[in-house]
């Protein structure tokens, strides 16, 4: 079994080093497939099964991520976004984009 401590160090690297290796591996571009899978999620299949939502609808991302990039398609629906996400590395990079920080990604 493993250490509580060793549990905290290796939390503390993951937390350091995932946003931008995470960043930099999968969010230099926006995968065609995946933006029309996103936007007909949004603009067809959310409505159908919840209601056209008028901007209304509310939208949790559990898990966010570093980016906005998987859930920015959900803003066509809803205007009610709300991000949770564990790791503090994470959180700090959605927040850098969001106060548009020059090293924001």
């Amino acid at each position: 079994m493993t250490e509580p401590e060793e549990l905290t160090r290796m939390h503390q690297t993951l937390n350091y080093h995932y946003p931008k290796t995470y960043l930099n591996a999968w969010a230099q571009g926006v995968r065609t497939d995946w933006a029309e899978f996103l936007d007909r999620l949004f603009l067809a299949e959310v409505p159908a099964h919840l209601g056209d939502g008028d901007g209304d609808g509310v939208v949790l991302d559990m898990g966010a991520g570093p980016s906005i990039c998987n859930i920015i398609a959900a803003s066509r629906w809803s205007s009610h976004i709300y991000l949770a996400e564990l790791l503090e590395g994470n959180r700090k990079e959605i927040t850098k984009y969001l106060n548009s920080e020059e090293d924001a990604w």
